[in-house]
């Protein structure tokens, strides 16, 4: 399904709810956007670069879009998963944001969690770049506490690294102990 816009994107997933339903599943359903900051608005398409308020387009489009939807998506058992980008927050103040996202408000407003991933550092085989490792933080859970981070590793190859994230956390919550060898005790 190709969406050239925010509000083609928005249609596409009222259309993929509505024809799902229609065929009578009550499976749930998983929508994943990616990315909110590739994504133009009509008006920025259509639009010109000495407008005023050039960029405010997608905002307004996903303002409008995110209101609509999120009832509907709540009574159809929907998963809507957003990725965006952060980009530098050139206007800010000394003690703001550095980050802005693009696309504005609604998307954090109108979300049930709301996840920062952050790469730490490259993992290397030689000199080739084989993964990164990953810290995860959540910034807001409308459901469960917020604020927690966890770190795991992510290879290019075969994806999240679960055996060595699950043991790292264990060490971390003082349940396994690393001795110095490779070895480990529980």
């Amino acid at each position: 399904l190709s969406a050239g816009t925010v509000e083609k994107v928005f249609d596409s997933i009222e259309q993929i709810i509505l024809k799902t339903r229609e065929l009578g599943s009550k499976d749930f359903i998983t929508i994943v956007w990616d990315s909110i900051a590739s994504t133009p608005s009509k008006e920025e398409l259509e639009g010109s670069f000495e407008k005023e308020g050039y960029g405010t387009g997608k905002a307004l489009a996903i303002s409008k879009a995110m209101r609509k939807i999120t009832q509907f998506i709540g009574h159809e058992n929907v998963l809507l998963m957003f990725t965006n980008q952060l980009r530098a927050n050139i206007g800010g103040m000394q003690f703001s944001e550095k980050s802005v996202e693009p696309g504005g408000n609604a998307v954090p407003f109108h979300s049930s969690i709301k996840l920062r991933l952050s790469k730490l550092a490259e993992i290397k085989k030689g000199d080739a770049s084989v993964g990164i490792t990953v810290q995860v933080q959540v910034k807001k859970n409308k459901i469960a506490p917020p604020s927690r981070k966890c770190t795991f590793d992510i290879y290019f190859d075969k994806g999240i690294d679960d055996e060595s994230s699950w043991l790292q956390n264990l060490c971390d919550k003082d349940v396994v102990k690393r001795p110095t060898t490779m070895t480990y005790e529980i």
